[in-house]
């Protein structure tokens, strides 16, 4: 009795680990996404200042 609730709580513990692990990945790989949309919107906009001073030439 006393190994199988030991056994509950223990898989418990690692559901919830396994949920705080997945959240952590899910918060890095959102955090990436996000770097990576600034990263684009820098090049565009350094590619129309480009665009812009190759039009006034």
């Amino acid at each position: 009795m006393q190994q199988e609730v030991y056994l509950h709580v223990t898989i418990a513990q690692l559901n919830n680990q396994n949920i705080l692990i997945a959240k952590q990945k899910t918060s890095m790989l959102q955090l990436s996404i996000s770097i990576n949309k600034n990263e684009i919107k820098k090049r565009e906009t350094t590619a129309n200042y480009v665009l812009y001073f190759l039009i006034k030439i």
